[in-house]
């Protein structure tokens, strides 16, 4: 039962809330100890909650992966860090890495003043007025010299394999390319695949934008007009492959990673039988928002490529409390968008961070939210380590699934199974 209201103020009961999902006796005694004696539930956010036996004999029915056949590591592995290293691969400081802490150090200082950008919104037989660039090893290489003259989109061009990159002063130009797409008529019913591109596409540069100047009014209200049209898109195809989801992520951008968050966190919900759309849209824009406050972590410790040190994850953890304290300025977030955000490093087991919620106090869109991040986390490459698969990120998250709900869990595989 979805709990939508007490006869108390919530201050005076055990919960961090006064309306939350119902799921266990334990909850229901701690709301009589409480002394409360009235109730509002909402029927309509109320689910059927699967038998938790059910759920785990389902999953036991899939074969995935044995950890130690993914990881070297031995017991609990700590993937909130996200440098969890492939079976085989070198895990000393710098030892065996393809790049040294200095290559490393220079290449981020040079890094900011390129954005990347989705080839697959790149149309054959279509011109862009800008240069293109790709990213080759710790190198940002220019594709073509431009001669006062457009650069045609070619099957060749499309073909190398490496990120695409625009220069930050050729944004607008780019935007101006992408305007022009939406207007492109198909005939083989590629157009709705190029408009949910261009809208992710547009969702990426804004939050690239508002990471830059996160108390921006401006950019944000642009950012959930984005989020509606993803959310629009997802409810009438129910799909993550129609050009919303960045599958083959060669590298880790804070921004698409906060796109594919929020396309994820959705299609989950939406799998989870969510369907009031201000919920929905709340729980897109905390997807979205979600690692807003790794704007203000220094670079040195964002890219770290080796484990952290414990004040260095001290620093890395702040970035969930700087987003709340950034997403305060505004006064039209609401406060489920604020779940994601702050419950996306929580554990069912209460070993998160940052407040140590377990199970019975997380919200659902913090435990979406941060089934989502896990996932696109394990699954991104880094410049010093390969991305895990689909299938090897969800073994690992599935060896340590007392961390995170189960149900969703099993949702979220049947999902991506689809």
């Amino acid at each position: 039962m979805f709990l939508d209201g007490m006869d108390v103020a919530w201050e005076k009961t055990p919960f961090l809330t006064n309306r939350l999902l119902i799921r266990s006796e334990e909850q229901i005694s701690k709301l009589k100890n409480a002394g409360i004696s009235y109730v509002f539930i909402d029927p309509d956010r109320s689910r059927v909650i699967e038998d938790k036996t059910n759920v785990s004999q389902e999953l036991d029915k899939i074969k995935f992966i044995k950890k130690e056949e993914i990881l070297d590591v031995e017991g609990h592995v700590e993937m909130d860090e996200a440098v969890l290293f492939k079976k085989g691969s070198d895990q000393n400081e710098f030892d065996g890495l393809p790049y040294t802490k200095e290559d490393l150090d220079k290449f981020f200082s040079e890094f900011h003043n390129y954005t990347h950008i989705d080839k697959t919104t790149l149309v054959v037989g279509t011109y862009v007025t800008f240069p293109l660039y790709v990213k080759r090893d710790l190198q940002i290489i220019q594709l073509f010299v431009l001669k006062n003259k457009d650069i045609p989109i070619t099957e060749e061009i499309l073909a190398i394999e490496n990120d695409f990159f625009i220069h930050i002063n050729d944004k607008i130009k780019y935007k101006g390319y992408l305007t022009e797409l939406m207007s492109l008529k198909s005939s083989n019913g590629s157009s709705e695949l190029i408009r949910n591109r261009v809208v992710k596409e547009n969702s990426k540069l804004l939050m690239e934008e508002l990471l830059a100047d996160p108390r921006s009014g401006a950019k944000l209200k642009e950012c959930q007009q984005n989020i509606d049209a993803i959310v629009s898109s997802m409810q009438e195809n129910n799909s993550l492959t129609n050009g919303l989801f960045t599958i083959n992520k060669s590298d880790y951008y804070t921004y698409t990673h906060c796109v594919n968050v929020s396309v994820l966190a959705v299609g989950l919900a939406i799998n989870l039988g969510m369907n009031k759309q201000t919920e929905i849209f709340a729980l897109a824009m905390g997807g979205m928002l979600h690692d807003i406050g790794k704007c203000k972590i220094p670079h040195s410790i964002l890219n770290k490529p080796t484990k952290l040190t414990d004040d260095e994850f001290r620093v890395m953890k702040s970035h969930v409390l700087i987003g709340k304290k950034l997403l305060s300025f505004h006064s039209d977030i609401s406060k489920e968008t604020i779940y994601s955000l702050t419950e996306h490093h929580e554990k069912m087991t209460g070993k998160g961070y940052p407040h140590g919620l377990a199970a019975e106090n997380l919200h659902f869109a913090g435990k979406v939210v941060a089934m989502a991040d896990v996932y696109d986390a394990l699954t991104t490459a880094r410049p010093y380590k390969k991305a895990f698969g689909s299938f090897e990120a969800l073994s690992i998250i599935r060896s340590q699934l007392e961390d995170y709900d189960m149900e969703i869990f099993l949702s979220f595989v049947k999902m991506l199974g689809n």
